[in-house]
């Protein structure tokens, strides 16, 4: 039924409503939920699984079935993956990338990108536009300090300074 500036629908899994300019879309069979409040959209599902939310044109996406969690805070995106799998962070237009199953950890801060692999096999690091490339399993270690390559094999095979 249609009843300006009020829409309802009764059988209690469809309410829109509509009050000063601004709709609100309500689902109570807990599937769906969307609200609109003064040009913000607010979409949430109560089933803990898509959580859309928008205030004050900041965009936050949650999924609280800890699966995937994306977070944007003052056009900073933050996207989290509460399993451990996946953790990619955006703070101050600097991305920072981890993954707490230490098998990739890929940061940068202050425009420099540090990549590091926990599990011992792959260290790359950036420090001061300086590249220095770690591998802790004592196989190959690539150092640049000051623009001066410097590639070292700690098993005592080859050295090889520049």
């Amino acid at each position: 039924m249609l009843i300006p500036p009020y829409c309802y629908h009764v059988d209690f899994t469809i309410l829109v409503l509509c009050v000063d300019s601004a709709i609100l879309v309500v689902c109570f069979d807990s599937n769906i939920p969307l609200l609109c409040v003064d040009p913000t959209i607010l979409l949430l599902c109560f089933d803990s699984t898509i959580l859309v939310l928008c205030v004050d044109t900041t965009i936050l996406v949650l999924c609280v079935d800890s699966t995937i969690l994306v977070l944007c805070v003052d056009s900073t995106i933050l996207v989290l993956c509460v399993d451990s799998t996946i953790l990619v962070l955006c703070v101050d237009t600097t991305i920072l990338i981890l993954c707490v199953d230490f098998t990739t950890l890929v940061l940068c801060v202050d425009s420099t990108i540090l990549v590091l692999c926990v599990d011992s096999t792959i260290l790359v690091l950036c420090v001061d536009s300086t590249i220095l490339v770690l591998c802790v399993d004592s196989t190959i270690l690539v150092l640049c300090v000051d623009s001066i390559i410097l590639i070292l094999c700690v098993d005592t095979t080859i050295l090889l300074p520049c």
